[in-house]
């Protein structure tokens, strides 16, 4: 049954209410007498109506409570019908509704995030390696480099020191 009919059906006492009502009115004037049979039926009526109420707002509210503190599941997402396999006892599930698909897109979006925040950690660690790895890197080349000019250096000392050929 899907969740709109649910719903629908939990406006049944109010209509009902109203039909009792009315009914009472009509014979509860000083001429008139209420039959036995209108009293019965307004009573089985508002007994049922209610038991009909508490049972689909339980269903409803037992539902949502289970979306709103459905636990982070890890894995492949649930299809519908393995959600519609979990509806609370005593209330028996024949098709999916929409409750079942809003189940299955919680699961699969809190599986998405969940595989967005591990790749998301697992580039951070590639990225904080790569980047001690050019540390490490330029280290080495700066050093290299300083170990070339101070090679390079002392000749030139001698050269810019020592003056070649004649005087004038």
């Amino acid at each position: 049954m899907k969740i709109a009919h649910r719903m629908y059906l939990m406006v049944l006492p109010a209509v009902l209410g109203v039909l009792v009502v009315a009914a009472l009115a009509y014979w509860g004037q000083y001429a008139h007498a209420v039959p036995e049979l209108v009293l019965v039926i307004a009573a089985v009526a508002v007994v049922g109506t209610a038991i009909l109420a508490w049972s689909n707002a339980r269903y409803v509210a037992q539902r949502i409570e289970r979306l709103a503190g459905a636990p982070v599941v890890a894995g492949p997402a649930p299809s519908l019908r393995g959600v519609a396999s979990a509806v609370a006892p005593g209330h028996v599930a024949a098709a999916p509704d929409e409750l079942d698909a809003i189940a299955a897109v919680v699961h699969r979006l809190s599986d998405a995030v969940e595989v967005a925040e591990s790749d998301r950690a697992a580039r951070e660690h590639a990225f904080e390696n790569r980047a001690h790895d050019y540390a490490t890197m330029l280290s080495v080349v700066s050093e290299n480099a300083a170990k070339q000019l101070e090679e390079v250096r002392l000749p030139l000392h001698i050269l810019l020191d020592n003056h070649f050929g004649d005087p004038q």
